[in-house]
């Protein structure tokens, strides 16, 4: 097997042939619709980084259930995967199952981790993060994490907060704001105490001012293309055994572009 078909198709080969369904359920007449979550979903599941993770977990007993997992093997879940991003995580649990076959449930937990794709219309909250909410969220779940709880629906972030040594809250908060930095964000801070209209023509002012100093980068790329790149892909390799070195290298530039 050649490097490349090993890197860029690997869910084709040994057990993934079986394990990895691929419907190309776009292809067909179908009440699905196509977006840039669908299609990041569909390409991000045959992403190279995912097939290595999928191989390295392969044997545990909760990859790729596509069920709600009880609290220990959730448990076990978040220690494997700790350090991994979220979309990363979600596709360690779901990612062996095409878009079409998900439930509603599924297809949310997708599209709340996906935010940060490359391409995809972002959210309101992935766009305009509270750095002190992420960070003492994030906490939180670290603590709910190390007593194998699974529920947050009643997370109380301000009784967490208030349980937690200050140092630690505000390492958190400056690690919020890092990350945040290094992905490119703008970072303002404004006292709560302002009124609505004065917090807002500060913040228009300030954003205008901060985006004239600093030089933009290139525009987000487009998820269109993304289904026809991998229908093409896998149209030559069912047929012919390989892909024409022009449908395979659209595909690497795609693919090689999504940052999971």
């Amino acid at each position: 097997m050649s490097k490349l078909r090993e890197r860029y198709l690997w869910y084709l080969e040994g057990p993934w042939a079986e394990r990895f369904h691929r419907d190309r359920w776009w292809e067909t007449p179908s009440s699905e619709r196509q977006d840039g979550f669908t299609a990041a979903y569909e390409l991000a599941r045959r992403h190279p980084y995912i097939g290595q993770l999928f191989r390295k977990f392969a044997n545990q007993p909760w990859f790729g259930r596509n069920t709600r997992l009880s609290a220990k093997l959730q448990s076990q879940a978040w220690r494997s995967l700790e350090g991994e991003s979220d979309a990363v995580s979600c596709l360690c649990y779901i990612g062996l199952t095409p878009w079409h076959q998900l439930s509603v449930s599924y297809k949310e937990f997708w599209i709340n981790s996906a935010d940060r794709i490359k391409g995809l219309k972002r959210s309101e909250a992935a766009l305009c993060n509270p750095f002190d909410l992420l960070a003492i969220g994030s906490l939180a779940v670290q603590e709910l994490r190390k007593r194998g709880k699974t529920d947050l629906s009643t997370l109380d972030l301000d009784r967490v907060a208030k349980g937690l040594p200050s140092h630690v809250v505000d390492a958190a908060i400056g690690q919020s704001a890092v990350e945040a930095f290094r992905a490119g964000q703008f970072l303002f801070s404004v006292p709560p105490d302002l009124g609505f209209e004065e917090a807002r023509s500060i913040l228009i002012k300030a954003y205008t001012k901060r985006q004239g100093d600093k030089k933009l980068p290139q525009k987000r790329c487009r998820w269109e293309g993304w289904l026809s790149a991998i229908s093409a892909l896998e149209h030559d390799t069912d047929k012919y055994g390989q892909a024409d070195s022009r449908v395979l290298t659209t595909y690497r530039r795609i693919i090689d572009g999504v940052s999971l």
